[in-house]
């Protein structure tokens, strides 16, 4: 990721890579993500394996992400490490500003689709039992737990070991 201090700001720069860049874009992909939004704005050249846009520009000093590079041109904002751009569209090869949201990596992290979000949204355990402050347990390691299908398992493993004492 680009830091803003080594965006060369020159016009020359944002000519040569606007002259570039915005050829490798379809305006009307017919793609509609956002429910009464605009369509995504696809990237046609290269993509990485994730699916993101990659474009060498002279503004960034060398390869940046092109929706990076769209969002900064919209609005005069360089994401970093510390604050991504969320697609709000879910198409990481949309480069519309208008579907970006320079979010914390948090967020970004909640809003996406990984077992950390998925987790996030849960409000039940397996066995039906609600999440709520009494019932739930945090580990050391940032996870919850049912204080109740704890508390079974619990009993279970010393119902167990009292057995086997006894034999």
């Amino acid at each position: 990721m680009v830091s803003s201090r080594s965006i060369d700001r020159s016009e020359e720069a944002r000519e040569r890579d606007e002259f570039f860049f915005w050829p490798k874009v379809n305006k009307e992909s017919g793609v509609y993500p956002i429910p009464g939004g605009e369509q995504c704005w696809e990237w046609t050249a290269y993509c990485d394996r994730d699916g993101y846009g990659q474009f060498w520009s002279v503004m960034f000093g060398g390869n940046a992400k092109a929706h990076r590079v769209s969002f900064f041109w919209a609005h005069g904002i360089a994401s970093t490490v510390s604050n991504p751009l969320d697609h709000l569209c879910r198409n990481t090869g949309c480069v519309n500003p208008g579907h970006l949201e320079w979010v914390s990596v948090q967020t970004n992290i909640l809003r996406g689709l990984s077992p950390s979000a998925i987790n996030a949204t849960k409000t039940h355990c397996i066995y039906g039992h609600e999440f709520t402050p009494e019932n739930t347990i945090l580990s050391n390691n940032g996870k919850r737990r049912c204080r109740e299908c704890h508390r079974r398992i619990s009993r279970e493993r010393w119902r167990n070991n009292r057995a086997e004492v006894r034999l």
